[in-house]
């Protein structure tokens, strides 16, 4: 049986984040140091209700999610070693892979696929805008590029600093986390222009936001 935190890895890899927090990130204290996004987002109750998921659907997800994970065990495992400055490319390709199945498993319609793109965007937060489809629709600059990589860097630091100082009080680790990506966000915004930001709105639709549940699988 998988351990909880290879669960997270296989089933819930991330857009363009294998970071060393993940560890702490299954407790659902997500952050600008990366949300929980990608298959895995599947499995979450609030996340199927947004998408108006169907009692099929409903029935269906975790065996979708599992095959997913199994299909690309090898891969998955292969990550854990792969250089550091490659693992974020190789994730994020691995990922929409595994998203694609579980939509095709599960028959997502149009609206769908949609919404799930929208917040799995919001779930990557600052991580985000190192994704090819963000950067081409906000156009952003070679310069902006540089500076937001520094923000999510930096961010995702502090994140990790926040989980270690903090031990085992999560109600603090929650709050300074909160105020991180307040303030992370507020920095993101200075450095895009209006249109951009009008951009950014369409991207990602209505806001939405939730505390990752973890369970154990089932094989």
């Amino acid at each position: 049986m998988l351990s909880i935190r290879k669960f997270v890895l296989t089933v819930g890899a991330l857009a363009l984040v294998a970071s060393p927090a993940l560890a702490q990130q299954q407790k659902g204290r997500g952050g600008f140091g990366g949300g929980m996004g990608g298959a895995f987002m599947f499995t979450q109750e609030p996340v199927q209700k947004e998408l108006k998921f169907t009692d099929e659907q409903k029935s269906k997800v975790q065996e979708a999610v599992t095959a997913a994970r199994q299909a690309h065990m090898d891969e998955l495992a292969a990550l854990r070693d792969a250089p550091q400055e490659e693992r974020g490319a190789k994730m994020a390709a691995l990922n929409k892979t595994m998203t694609a199945e579980v939509v095709k498993a599960l028959s997502l319609n149009e609206e769908q696929v949609k919404r799930f793109h929208q917040i799995n965007i919001q779930a990557a937060r600052a991580q985000a805008f190192a994704m090819p489809e963000v950067q081409e629709k906000l156009k952003l600059t070679d310069e902006q590029k540089t500076q937001l990589r520094e923000i999510a860097s930096a961010a995702r630091t502090q994140a990790t600093e926040i989980r270690k100082n903090a031990g085992e009080n999560r109600e603090e680790a929650r709050t300074q986390t909160v105020q991180l990506n307040k303030e992370t966000t507020e920095k993101i915004m200075a450095i895009l222009k209006d249109d951009q930001k009008a951009a950014w709105k369409e991207l990602i639709g209505a806001p939405f936001e939730y505390t990752p549940v973890f369970r154990r699988p089932n094989n």
